[in-house]
């Protein structure tokens, strides 16, 4: 996925990183929470994005941040090259739907409840 993608990571105070790292179960209840939200985000952005042939809602996937050692982090994108100009042309409109920003306005919608979930996360766990 190289041409339009967003990533989450956690990150924050070392203390509940160390407390993540150490307790399996904290560690695998975050790791859901990462997956579902970036799964929802893949969701999100696939509904919004315009379409024609179908190629690049097709092609919105999440997936594990292989470089993240800790796999605490996703990324949520396409590989397809035209996927930037119609996230950020506010003059493309397509004439079987979607909207221009999907990724941006996808992800102001999950981060909130992303959020949500993990503080709720934390919470349990202390």
């Amino acid at each position: 996925m190289a041409d339009l993608m967003f990533s989450a990571e956690l990150i924050g105070e070392e203390n509940i990183a160390k407390q993540i790292r150490k307790n399996s179960g904290l560690r695998e209840a975050v790791r859901k929470v990462l997956q579902a939200n970036s799964f929802y985000l893949q969701s999100r952005s696939q509904d919004r994005c315009p379409v024609d042939t179908g190629t690049l809602k097709r092609s919105i996937r999440w997936k594990w941040d292989k470089d993240d050692n800790d796999e605490m982090s996703t990324i949520v994108g396409t590989n397809v090259p035209y996927a930037a100009s119609q996230e950020f042309d506010e003059t493309f409109h397509h004439p079987r739907g979607g909207e221009w920003g999907y990724f941006r306005k996808s992800m102001a919608e999950v981060f909130p409840k992303f959020k949500t979930e993990l503080e709720n996360t934390l919470k349990r766990a202390a």
